[in-house]
């Protein structure tokens, strides 16, 4: 295995020159390359990498960071050209976030690749900032994608030019791949992004039967409303191995205590979550209502060990709310950590936290509690 971990502008090509002579290893499995911000790498440097993966023996891993370098096209397509002989590779981390210099053909070669690998079980791709990256990238993805995939995860923060076809791909890829276990797809604050986008995407999940972990943040998506939420939940309903959920709806802002009441309902038809964590900070449409709502899809998730809910300024919350949400945490018979966000929720007062720290004593399996509140920031040990 080669493991380096370099930041720093001292690093150039010279540096990298050497690797192709590792090549001859014939014990050589996993490549970890972090060359993040390391701004007098270029194409070169990623052309020695290349020699390695086209020369040296078949790889199960590779995993190469070049975010913020000034690589362009042509080493992407010469490091694209080495992987489609690497047919044996089982997980491909790639990261260039903002990559400044790519064009959309980089986008066009990675996935022509990836048609090749058809023992790939693990795909995490960093495009953030890739201000080139079209939706038809996920229309070549939906055809291309290796069927073996079981874990899928894209940040496309800041990608302009993707929309409602953009998700429509991602759920027709997810309908493909029936040994998906593991998606995590992040997007940050796209003007385009209305409930027609959540609600094509919220289309793939329906049939993810072996689905256990799911990752999704619409961070900032002002336009996004309860119809497309809704929406959500009742597919997610349907991915009753569900182990581990994240769900980032912060700033959402047209959001209210219905898309709450449909997530309790969904989490009451997920027996076998265990990790829930929640970011519905700065939607100020939430209340006690959809608080309680929320709360009452925690009583049937007896493995349940991990919660953290974020409700920062999501200034209609009241003590009320809350002290219908520590009133199910002794139900809970596995929970070892919670993290609760009310930050400048200024209706909560001391006697709601008070009340949270004795149903935290109660709690049969706690040992670490986060509290962040207008009054107080702490955390709590009980072991």
């Amino acid at each position: 295995m080669i493991n380096l971990l370099y930041s720093s502008n001292q690093i150039t090509d010279e540096f990298l020159k050497a690797i192709p002579s590792l090549a001859k290893s014939h014990e050589l499995k996993e490549i970890d390359l972090n060359f993040s911000r390391c701004h007098k790498i270029s194409d070169q440097g990623l052309i020695y990498i290349t020699r390695l993966i086209q020369e040296g023996p078949q790889l199960s891993k590779i995993n190469l960071d070049f975010d913020y370098c000034p690589i362009t096209d042509k080493g992407v397509i010469a490091f694209t050209e080495s992987l489609k002989r690497q047919t044996s590779v089982k997980t491909l981390t790639l990261d260039l976030e903002s990559c400044w210099k790519l064009t959309e053909i980089s986008f066009q070669y990675i996935n022509d690749a990836l048609k090749e690998l058809s023992c790939l079980e693990y795909l995490d791709l960093n495009l953030r900032e890739a201000k080139p990256l079209s939706n038809r990238f996920f229309d070549s993805f939906q055809e291309n994608v290796p069927n073996s995939l079981k874990t899928i995860k894209f940040n496309l923060m800041d990608c302009p030019l993707l929309d409602v076809k953009c998700f429509a791909s991602l759920s027709g890829s997810f309908k493909k791949l029936d040994l998906l276990e593991s998606i995590s797809l992040k997007f940050f604050s796209w003007q385009k992004l209305t409930d027609p986008c959540l609600t094509s995407l919220s289309a793939g999940f329906q049939t993810l039967q072996n689905l256990k972990t799911l990752h999704l943040s619409f961070h900032a998506f002002s336009k996004i409303t309860d119809k497309s939420f809704i929406t959500l939940t009742k597919s997610l309903e349907k991915c009753t191995s569900l182990e581990n959920i994240h769900l980032d709806f912060n700033r959402c802002q047209k959001l209210t205590d219905e898309s709450l009441n449909s997530l309790g309902k969904c989490l009451k038809r997920l027996p076998h979550l265990n990790e829930i964590n929640l970011n519905f900070g700065v939607c100020n449409q939430l209340s006690d209502i959809g608080l309680d709502n929320l709360s009452k899809g925690f009583e049937r998730l007896v493995l349940l060990n991990n919660l953290s809910l974020n409700f920062e300024y999501c200034t209609q919350m009241t003590d009320v709310g809350l002290d219908n949400l520590s009133e199910g945490f002794e139900r809970l018979p596995l929970l070892n950590v919670i993290s609760l966000y009310f930050y400048d929720c200024l209706k909560i007062t001391d006697s709601a936290v008070s009340s949270l720290k004795a149903a935290f004593e109660r709690s049969p399996s706690l040992k670490i509690a986060t509290l962040q509140m207008a009054s107080t920031s702490k955390i709590l040990n009980y072991n």
